[in-house]
């Protein structure tokens, strides 16, 4: 099935030939909230299966949408939603489902942190009365005609009329007692039905995300409910931070609002997110857990600090690799993985890549780039110059062992660009050994191409950026990934394989 967004002037054409072709008029899922506001996708078949995984008929890049999420099932003029055993389930306008249920034109879908409303899904028809059948001509009689009644036909008219009389009194009784139960039905107070809550998406920052001390963070979210949303407030530690109301005589079925905390002491902070429809009535607390680690503080001054004496530390928030040189052009001496503390005693003239002991503990050197790590204690790291490498020749051959020196310091003073070098593809797993229900993240490095591709697991050919990205892996069995870069001069591919094991 495809489920691309229709452009305005095939919108026609698509309805008129959807409708030859299945009976009836199409239904559209457009976007109300999430990445795609405004996109609409066409239900041209009987069903619709929706979620993460690549086979859908529906994809959504959402980790908050399971592999097989839910699925629409298109009845005649009903539509009906199910859930396929999702985690975080299927919402229909701000109600969890349990089981299938059958959607109204005003109906919103929520799926993860996508919000679709219903295009083109009839009202449900009335219930028409069959119309009378006419009189038999044989059951008329006609006004005229005499009957002789003889002395047998009066008795039994005597008898008829009793049965008459004691009929009519028992639809006497029946109609008092039905009177009796009808006034006690309209006495007896209805059950109150439960009102429907809005429902409240976090859209940043992620939850576990790690700031500091008295650093400002961006909150932002987005609440949904199908009558209208009033208010959506901010709560840190059972205090207030700010709300997001709307202007009188609005009632917006969306309302998104943005905030800015700063927390002031380190520790772990929950933070609430709750909104208020039209009726007053709130949605559940939506939790969002961040960690607050201390700001780093500064060294002592000394008055000719060389790079042994430093306290400069750099701790990696990605697998990184470690590189003989300043920039991607230079040979990989390793991969370190996230969390690593290394030694800073040096860097660039742009301060874009520390030189850091490595490995650690050696007089050995290697080179990071700064924007992967946590950097500490760095106003009196020196600036270090390497030469640039030897160009590497067509045939391929290992790459010897490195020997480190330490690199003298110098007074920063303008120097020419470096000579541009060809493509750079690369890919590598965080961890290459799993068990069922693990996951590992694949990073890629690319540079000096014209477009790069993913394939493998649930992976087919995505389309990646660079010079650096990553993605989450959750294989089932092992699994080769293959990185595809497209260059002037060819293709280059990069493999690596994630084994799963047995437990």
């Amino acid at each position: 099935m495809n489920l691309e967004p229709i452009p305005e002037e095939a919108k026609r054409s698509t309805t008129n030939n959807t409708q030859l072709t299945t009976g009836h008029a199409p239904v559209r899922l457009r976007v109300q909230v999430g990445d795609q506001i405004g996109r609409a996708y066409i239900m041209s078949g009987e069903t619709m299966r929706i979620g993460r995984a690549l086979d859908n008929d529906l994809v959504l890049d959402d980790v908050q949408v399971s592999r097989y999420h839910a699925r629409l099932i298109r009845r005649g003029d009903t539509l009906i939603i199910e859930d396929l055993g999702s985690t975080n389930g299927t919402l229909v306008s701000g109600r969890r489902i349990a089981q299938p249920q059958a959607l109204q034109p005003d109906d919103t879908i929520a799926i993860g942190r996508t919000v679709f409303s219903i295009e083109g899904l009839p009202a449900p028809d009335t219930l028409a009365m069959a119309p009378l059948r006419p009189e038999s001509p044989r059951h008329k009689v006609g006004a005229e005609e005499e009957v002789a009644v003889s002395g047998h036909a009066r008795s039994s008219t005597i008898w008829l009329l009793a049965a008459g009389i004691a009929g009519l009194v028992i639809i006497v009784v029946l109609i008092l007692a039905l009177g009796g139960m009808i006034s006690y039905v309209l006495s007896t107070p209805a059950a109150p039905v439960a009102p429907v809550a809005p429902v409240v998406f976090v859209q940043s920052p992620s939850a576990g995300t790690q700031v500091r001390v008295n650093e400002p963070v961006k909150v932002s979210a987005v609440a949904n409910d199908a009558q209208g949303v009033m208010r959506l407030e901010l709560w840190v530690g059972g205090t207030l931070i700010g709300q997001q109301s709307v202007a009188n005589g609005e009632t917006p079925k969306t309302l998104q609002a943005e905030w800015v905390w700063t927390p002031p002491a380190a520790g772990s902070y929950t933070l609430q997110l709750k909104a208020y429809n039209i009726q007053g009535v709130a949605s559940e607390p939506v939790m969002l857990f961040l960690v607050v680690v201390p700001a780093p503080t500064e060294p002592p001054l000394t008055a000719t600090p060389t790079p042994e004496e430093t306290g400069a530390l750099a701790i990696t928030t990605v697998a990184l690799n470690v590189r003989q040189g300043p920039g991607q052009h230079y040979p990989i001496l390793g991969l370190v993985p996230p969390g690593t503390k290394l030694r800073i005693v040096g860097k660039n003239p742009e301060a874009t890549w520390w030189q850091v002991v490595y490995p650690e503990g050696s007089e050995g050197r290697g080179w990071v780039f700064a924007d992967f790590t946590q950097a500490s204690d760095t106003s009196e790291v020196p600036v270090v110059v390497t030469p640039e490498p030897p160009t590497p020749t067509a045939t391929a051959t290992s790459l010897p062992t490195p020997t480190y020196t330490r690199m003298p310091t110098f007074t920063p003073s303008p120097s020419p660009s470096p000579t541009p070098v060809g493509p750079v593809v690369e890919l590598v797993a965080a961890r290459v050994s799993l068990v069922p229900g693990e996951c590992t993240l694949l990073q890629w490095h690319i540079e000096n191409i014209k477009a790069a591709y993913l394939s493998g697991g649930d992976f087919r050919n995505l389309g990646i950026t660079g010079p650096y990205g990553w993605r989450e892996a959750c294989p089932a069995t092992t699994t080769t990934y293959v990185l595809r870069a497209e260059t002037g001069d060819g293709v280059i591919e990069r493999v690596v394989t994630v084994e799963v094991r047995e437990r």
